[in-house]
């Protein structure tokens, strides 16, 4: 019992510290109590934000899955019918009131719906509401910096991957003009192959069938 009221007189206090400043060049604002929100640069806020929303998955139906990365909220079930339309859309309706009961706000304008799968089962596509917009369905979209496409190629993903590598590596041959190549190949790693290499596990497969990619991204 003694530990579990230190436990809430520490969460109390931390909240009560939330009394903060900012201050730019030599210019400070006046204290002000911060009364919602986490606290930005804190270590316990965002294991707070975890505990807060850890049990969202259990307000939908068992066959409807939620993944959740900070967040970021990912929901998707399979539909073989109406009825598996008519639950998903159930279980849109009890998130928002998960989301009302615990003084949570979805940004329903960011919400996409996609339709994965072969052309033919498009045919009847099921429209969403969630807070009282109609969720616009996509093609591609972007998830923990993966683009997944609706037929689940992964050309649309390698080509923003190349994309974002030539940009990079312009940069850094415009930059590094004349330094040791030591330092370029540092900055080559650091900067272009590491973007080219994020969760390449997944998609690397696309990326051999994708040959006529450019191949100058490894070369300077």
């Amino acid at each position: 019992m003694a530990s579990r009221v230190r436990y809430c007189l520490g969460l109390n206090l931390f909240y009560q510290a939330g009394n903060n400043s900012y201050c730019v060049t030599e210019l400070r604002t006046e204290h002000s109590a911060v009364t919602s929100g986490v606290p930005q640069g804190t270590v316990l806020g965002p294991l707070l934000f975890l505990l807060h929303i850890n049990d969202m998955p259990s307000v939908v139906d068992p066959r409807t899955s939620i993944r959740l990365f900070a967040d970021n909220t990912l929901i998707y079930r399979m539909i073989h019918s109406i009825e598996d339309h008519v639950a998903l859309q159930r279980d849109l309706a009890s998130l928002e009131q998960w989301a009302s009961t615990w003084g949570m706000v979805f940004n329903a304008s960011k919400c996409h719906i996609m339709h994965i799968g072969h052309s033919s089962s498009h045919s009847q596509q099921y429209m969403c509401q969630f807070h009282g917009f109609v969720l616009s369905s996509v093609t591609s979209e972007k998830y923990l910096g993966v683009y997944l496409n609706h037929d689940l190629k992964w050309s649309h993903h390698i080509d923003q991957v190349a994309a974002k590598a030539a940009k990079k590596l312009g940069f850094v041959r415009r930059n590094l003009r004349g330094s040791p190549v030591d330092c370029k190949e540092l900055a080559y790693i650091t900067l272009v192959r590491s973007g080219m290499k994020y969760a390449s596990i997944i998609w690397d497969q696309g990326w051999k069938m994708a040959s006529k990619k450019p191949r100058f991204l490894g070369f300077f």
